[in-house]
């Protein structure tokens, strides 16, 4: 990756690293006036490391928004002494505080940043897509989640309250003072601890399967590695889990129900944020369902088999996908390998085809043509798919609807 990058920068004209630099330090001298010290001050460091050069040819050729944590936010962060030393580290988290495209809700030096009132969320496109810690669909970069609360700005997916404090517009940057340096999302594993969903992590954590090496591994193995690139998870929290306590202690022993009730919590090949979850959307789970959602005074519910859920928070990122919290799980054991398949290719297709949005992920100006981001049809499957094994018919296409076959792995 880093040979990749190496490369581009090398390609580069001279004349754009000459601007780069320029730009650089009337960047870096500008955010010291501007009270951010710290940041200003370790700018120059992007010269130091290939992510950071490119970051710099990239950043004069447009407009960006940058949330910039203030110099109490970098001396507290949880890894400052990397940060410090670490050049690559520090590109790669500058990476994920710039989004594509001008956020700004009104123009001039007072400009403020454009953000959904709560329960809605605004979400930007980052520049941060090294594969070491993105996963996405299409080579998709990672996204940032915020929203108006109570006059607020509040970002979404940190681990103590991270906020907007300032809005003010330096060189071709809508720059936002934030009080913490905000985290890169992190692997399934690692979000289902954070947001306490240890049942659904005991679930995934005790299916095992044999990979195409013959070696086992967990479904959350599975999800952890590099192969899944793309899904969106409608995760029942452990309240939901104990509600149905007796439908799922009813198929407790019949793998192939747990599996099938899994997959229809899951839209695979592509990720889907909250602004793309309206009444008229339908998607197809990765067990070939259809999912419907209707919206009332209570909330948004998903439906799927006759079975609905609410969806009590949303926007929950990890490193190759989404994950949506319900207050229900979905009982449907009903599988169609075939609308799975069709869906999955369709989605794959979408995201390889798609652009970067240059405005809030999930509404119809984010992107040049009006298109990429907002769901105009279904998507499922993607890393689960087929078994090579003696497993029985049945059993077999339920792997294949879950999409294990392509990576040539099976259950045990």
């Amino acid at each position: 990756m880093f040979v990749a990058l190496a490369l581009l920068a090398a390609a580069l004209p001279a004349l754009a690293w000459n601007n780069s630099s320029q730009y650089l330090t009337g960047l870096g001298q500008a955010l010291q006036d501007a009270g951010l010290t710290t940041l200003g001050s370790q700018t120059g460091r992007l010269n130091n490391s290939a992510i950071g050069r490119v970051l710099l040819a990239r950043l004069i050729l447009g407009n960006y928004t940058l949330f910039a944590p203030d110099n109490e936010a970098f001396a507290n962060a949880t890894n400052s002494s990397s940060l410090s030393s670490d050049d690559d580290l520090f590109a790669l988290t500058i990476l994920y505080h710039i989004v594509s495209g001008n956020f700004s809700s009104n123009n001039g030096t007072n400009a403020t940043l454009e953000a959904a009132t709560y329960p809605n969320v605004t979400i930007g496109r980052t520049l941060l897509d090294d594969p070491s810690v993105v996963q996405l669909e299409g080579d998709k970069s990672q996204v940032l989640v915020w929203s108006n609360i109570d006059g607020q700005v509040e970002m979404y997916n940190q681990p103590t309250s991270v906020s907007v404090q300032n809005s003010t517009v330096i060189e071709n940057l809508l720059v936002n003072r934030i009080n913490g340096v905000l985290i890169i999302p992190p692997n399934v594993s690692d979000v289902l601890v954070a947001q306490n969903l240890t049942y659904l992590a005991g679930f995934l954590d005790s299916t095992t399967i044999i990979s195409s090496n013959g070696s086992n591994e967990t479904i959350t193995g599975l999800l952890d590695g590099d192969s899944v690139h793309g899904f969106t998870f409608f995760a029942p929290d452990n309240a939901a889990i104990e509600l149905e306590g007796s439908s799922l202690t009813s198929v407790a022993d019949n793998k192939t129900a747990l599996l099938t009730i899994l997959s229809n919590h899951i839209v695979n090949g592509t990720t889907i944020y909250s602004p793309s979850i309206t009444a008229s959307e339908n998607l197809t789970s990765a067990g070939g369902e259809p999912l419907t959602f209707t919206t009332n005074s209570s909330g948004t519910f998903v439906n799927s088999g006759g079975s609905s859920a609410r969806i009590i928070q949303t926007d929950i990122l990890c490193k190759n996908g989404v994950l949506h919290m319900l207050d229900r799980v979905l009982i449907n054991t009903e599988t169609n390998p075939e609308a799975a398949t069709s869906a999955y290719e369709s989605a794959t297709f979408t995201a390889a085809s798609s652009t970067t949005e240059t405005g809030p992920v999930g509404t119809p100006t984010d992107s040049p043509d009006g298109n990429d981001g907002v769901l105009t049809g279904n998507s499922a499957q993607g890393v689960f798919a087929g078994v090579t094994n003696n497993m029985n018919t049945m059993f077999a296409a339920l792997v294949g609807v879950m999409g294990w076959a392509l990576l040539g792995i099976a259950f045990v």
